[in-house]
This record gives structure tokens, C-alpha cells and sequence, in this order.
């Protein structure tokens, strides 16, 4: 359960992280989504888990691992989305502007320049999110 949470949560978590830090520019919806990614990182687990049983489990009448997939996946995007913000932080902007120097698209740039230098810090993020959920 907590690997098909991870498969759904990290791409989401990741691209959900880039967007704040490359494209967002400090606009309102950036600013809504970093907001509510930041409260949903401290929501408690059993308000999640009613949620999710609302939506998924008593609908159907019975209970089904796919609702436990979901709710882990909610459990870990805020937190993957929180990493990878803060590792594109710490990115130099001069590394950003060396590739654009160089010719580099912005996708260029930061599939190839920007997420290899963050990458060990997202990496690390995701694993120990991985590890704490799958004991």
C-alpha cells in the first residue's frame, strides 16, 4: 500500500514543487497553494482517514485498500510538495541563468540543470517519507 501511495504521491509532490518554484513567481494562486500545502502538511492523520472514508468507503459499503492508498497519498503530497520547494530554493539563480545563458529552454534548464542539482535533497525527502510510512 504505501509503494502505490508513493507512485501516485511523488509525481504529483515533485511536479506540484516545481511549479511553485519555477513558474510561480510569487502570484496569488502560488501563494494559495504553498498556504494550503503547508496546513495540510499538519493535518492530523484521522482527519484524513474520515475524509477519505467518507468519500471512498461508505459510498461502496465496504472498506477496500485502494481508500488506504489514497489517504497515504494525501498523507505524503503536502511533504513532497514542501521538499522539493525548498531543495529548488537552494538552487543558485546563477546556475539557472548559466543554462539560459547557454541556450537552454526553461524546461532545459530545469530538467537538466536544476532538478540534478536538487536532486539528492528531493531524494532524501521522498525516501524518508517512504521509510516512515512503510513501517
Amino acid at each position: 500500500m504505501a509503494l502505490m501511495a508513493t507512485a501516485v504521491a511523488v509525481p504529483i509532490g515533485v511536479l506540484a514543487g516545481i511549479y511553485l518554484r519555477e513558474y510561480g513567481e510569487e502570484s496569488k494562486m502560488t501563494s494559495v497553494i504553498r498556504n494550503l500545502s503547508d496546513v495540510m502538511t499538519s493535518a492530523p492523520s484521522i482527519v484524513i482517514g474520515v475524509f477519505v472514508f467518507a468519500l471512498f468507503v461508505e459510498p461502496f459499503g465496504s472498506f477496500n485498500g485502494w481508500a488506504g492508498v489514497v489517504a497515504l497519498a494525501i498523507m505524503m503530497i503536502p511533504i513532497i510538495i514542501g521538499t522539493t520547494d525548498n531543495m529548488l530554493a537552494l538552487v543558485p539563480k546563477e546556475l539557472r541563468e548559466a543554462g539560459i545563458a547557454l541556450g537552454g529552454s526553461k524546461k532545459q534548464v530545469i530538467l537538466q540543470i536544476v532538478l540534478k542539482a536538487a536532486k539528492v535533497g528531493v531524494t532524501t525527502g521522498i525516501s524518508t517519507l517512504f521509510c516512515t510510512y512503510h513501517r
